[in-house]
């Protein structure tokens, strides 16, 4: 069984030396595990008890955000979710279907001492798992009044192909706006077209149209807009690539007087291992190409980012910008991030971030500095807790002001063990899961007859890709069986450990792979179980 993972949230970090306390952008936490909720002090009004949970199999993948579930008869999900906020407080309550995916989302308000409903979201999947519909409602006048829905239709490769979004008004429901979707073969999407509900008829907005090469490669992206009954160009983008499916360069160009004019070029380099080397940022002015920006990027052997190099094009010459530094630990977990700024030709520090982890590299704090009169003035602080399984327990976020620390609303955005995807803003955040059982083993529809590896779906894709593998009926004797899936580049190196020879019941499992911190290209996915070894091709394209 897998934990919970929290995903990570980045935020730009603010550029500029400060000599107040002003406050920075906090980067939010790197990815780590979490899955019961600790049980709160006793005169607090949102005690819940704790239930012994056995301990579970562990997912790892501290910087390659990786989400793992199975064909399981249990899951780990979230009951319940209180969220401390500035400006009020919320408890939040799920129910699930028999495949571990939300039915019901249930959110409440603490008010004069007692818990108030406040908003219900109802879910609908046909299936196959598809999200068919998502109902809004508020507690109004003492009862659930509708608010909005969206509707969605797929076609027979799970692809969607519509979305329509309605709101209730004057007890029916009215056409707000939809999507509708193409594509072509192998799924990749061909157009996207958004409409608009007015006076009674459906309006044409935007219409995104793409190309791609015969590797899968996103070529070009046109923008246009409806105007006097018909389509207009507006703006698009044009793409190249290398031979590894790199991406290499991304022009953008507006349509102004009948023809395409350039605005702005990026150029990117990569080295043999695939990491980005530079990025070089251009705008066209007076019919020729002049520089803005330049970013290069160095590494550690084994592919952690050490740092980035910002300049700025001045005077015909390239002038020190910005400079990030990284470290990390022997396991590759990130210990710090030190922000710099070139000043009067030195580097005069700006920010820092530190990390620090216990002895199963869960992060235990990220703690944001920043560089005021020559020294270093805390800022924001993050704390995670953990029970004895790995499971984290809270979330507290806190500003520095007046000499102490005090609460500061912070984002998480986790997934739990069935995919489920949470987001909450507040202060102090804490969780409370429950163990169901599902009737995903005594589906038919999940018996595998074959060991089998799946196209991952989509692809290419950006970030995130689901791969879907078959241990067979009978492969399974006395234990389980490990299984091994890692993610390979063009050069044959690992760059990804998905599933590390760990023990999987027989029957469908999925994993969801996470390349954000991968370049464009391609790459190759291999899964061995027991005797059976097979490999697939993969495209990141960003």
């Amino acid at each position: 069984m897998k934990h919970l993972i929290i995903l990570t949230l980045l935020f730009c970090i603010s550029g500029g030396t400060k000599a107040d306390a002003q406050k920075h952008h906090r980067e939010q936490i790197t990815p780590h595990h979490a899955s019961q909720m600790e049980r709160l002090s006793p005169n607090s009004p949102f005690e819940f008890e704790n239930g012994d949970l056995p301990r579970t199999s562990e997912v790892r993948s501290k910087l390659k955000p990786t989400v793992r579930f199975a064909s399981s008869p249990q899951l780990y999900v979230v009951d319940t979710v209180v969220v401390l906020n500035i400006f009020d407080t919320t408890r939040h309550t799920y129910s699930f279907n028999g495949k571990g995916q939300i039915t019901v989302s249930f959110t409440e308000r603490w008010s004069n001492g007692q818990w108030m409903n406040y908003g219900r979201r109802t879910l609908a999947y046909d299936a196959g798992g598809n999200q068919l519909s998502i109902l809004v409602e508020r507690w109004l006048n003492e009862q659930w009044t509708n608010s909005s829905r969206v509707t969605y239709t797929y076609d027979t490769n799970r692809n969607k192909l519509s979305e329509l979004s309605e709101t209730w008004s004057n007890g029916q429901w009215v056409n707000n706006s939809r999507f509708t979707f193409t594509y072509n073969a192998i799924g990749n999407m061909l157009s996207k077209l958004f409409e608009q509900w007015s006076n009674g008829q459906w309006v044409n907005s935007p219409r995104y149209t793409y190309t791609y090469d015969i590797n899968g490669n996103n070529l070009s992206e046109l923008y246009e807009i409806w105007s006097n009954g018909q389509w207009r160009n507006a703006s698009r983008h044009i793409y190249t690539y290398d031979i590894n499916g790199n991406n290499l360069s991304e022009l953008y160009e507006i349509w102004s007087n009948e023809q395409w004019e350039n605005i702005y070029r990026d150029t990117f380099t990569y080295d043999a291992n695939g990491n980005q080397l530079s990025e070089l940022h251009e705008r066209w002015l007076n019919e020729q190409w002049e520089n803005i920006l330049r970013i290069t990027f160095t590494y550690e052997t084994n592919g952690n980012l050490l740092s980035t190099l910002s300049e700025n094009w001045s005077n015909g010459v390239w002038v020190n910008g910005s400079r990030a530094t990284y470290t990390y630990d022997t396991n590759g977990n990130q210990l710090s991030r030190l922000d710099e700024n070139w000043s009067n030709g030195v580097w005069v520090n700006d920010s820092r971030l530190i990390y620090t982890y216990d002895i199963n590299e869960n992060i235990l704090s990220q703690f944001y500095e920043y560089w005021s009169n020559g020294q270093w003035v805390n800022n924001y602080l993050t704390t995670y807790t953990y029970d004895i399984n790995e499971n984290m327990l809270s979330a507290l976020f806190e500003e520095w002001g007046g000499g102490s620390w005090s609460p500061d609303n912070g984002g998480v955005y986790f997934t739990d063990s069935a995919s489920n995807t949470y987001f909450y803003n507040g202060y102090n955040i804490t969780l409370k899961y429950k163990l169901i059982t599902t009737s995903i083993v005594g589906d038919e529809q999940n018996l595998a007859t074959e060991y089998s590896l799946s196209q991952n779906y989509p692809n290419p894709f950006n970030p995130t890709t689901k791969i879907l593998f078959s241990i067979p009926v009978g492969a399974i004797h006395e234990s389980p069986l490990p299984v091994t899936l890692k993610i390979y580049n063009v050069l044959g190196q690992v760059v990804a450990t998905l599933v590390n020879n760990e023990e999987m019941n027989e029957g469908k499992h999925e994993v969801e792979f996470d390349a954000s911190n991968l370049p464009s290209g391609m790459y190759f996915y291999k899964l061995t179980a027991n005797n059976f070894s097979q490999v697939k091709k993969m495209q990141v394209l960003k």
